[in-house]
């Protein structure tokens, strides 16, 4: 073989040799270097309109003879803002809900009672997770009352002798404060659970007054008028569901990794 020859079969043989090599690092480099497919995240939404459900539990903060508590049911309604501050972690709203109410408490001598109750609030929230909601809860509350008082007057001299008495009583509405703090989770695409504790004040009612006279001498040998004062602020707490409309969401977020 001349050296002719053998020049040209080295030359083959080292192309031969070195073209595996170079499409594996073609093939390599467009593994490692190439944009991989987008990825769509369909996270939760909790902008728009949402309507519910709740009950609960309530009782009296006041210290007194008579200590109002009970059960209580009604439904809310509200709208969601996610992301007003451009972070999308914080959501803010506005919720109004309206309940029938059976927190009260009786003796022989009186009644206090609430009988329905509402609240209009705004909401400041902190997206735990994309589905866990914690926020505080602030704004109106009103409601509707009875309070009643019995008066009774005894003689205590030689034991105790029923001699007068009276009785008042008032049905009113009211309205006042609320403010407090829950939790909120979407279980489920625009569907979510909430837990919420609220303390209320709605200030206090005076009766008509009473008047009691001696019902065991004519004329009477005394008589006079006595209002009583009871004062509905307390505490609840409640559970409630939730369902959102999600009107106008936006469209799916395109997450790159």
């Amino acid at each position: 073989m001349n050296k002719w020859h053998a020049g040209l079969l080295g030359l083959t043989l080292t192309c031969t040799l070195a073209l595996p090599a170079n499409a594996t690092d073609i093939y390599r480099g467009g593994l490692k270097d190439g944009p991989p497919p987008p990825v769509y995240v369909a996270a939760p939404i909790w902008n728009g309109f949402y309507v519910g459900v709740n009950g609960g539990y309530g009782w009296t903060a006041n210290d007194g003879p008579l200590s109002p508590e009970g059960g209580f049911g009604g439904g809310q309604i509200g709208y969601n803002w996610q992301g007003l501050f451009g972070y999308s972690p914080w959501v803010i709203g506005i919720e109004a809900d309206f309940q029938g109410a059976g927190i009260s408490d009786s003796d022989r001598l009186g009644e206090n009672s609430l009988n329905w109750f509402g609240t209009v609030r705004g909401r400041l929230g902190y997206l735990v997770t994309p589905t866990l909601l914690l926020y505080g809860t602030a704004g109106l509350a009103y409601g509707g009352m009875n309070s009643s008082a019995n008066y009774l007057t005894a003689e205590l001299e030689g034991g105790p002798v029923f001699i007068g008495g009276g009785a008042a009583a008032i049905s009113t509405s009211r309205a006042g404060w609320t403010a407090g703090g829950g939790l909120e989770w979407m279980f489920m695409p625009n569907w979510s659970a909430k837990l919420e504790y609220l303390y209320y004040d709605l200030g206090s009612v005076n009766d008509n007054g009473a008047f009691v006279a001696d019902v065991t001498s004519a004329p009477p040998e005394f008589s006079y008028v006595v209002t009583s004062h009871a004062r509905f602020s307390g505490n609840i707490v409640r559970a409630g569901i939730n369902y959102h409309f999600n009107w106008g969401a936006p469209a799916p977020v395109l997450a790159k990794y």
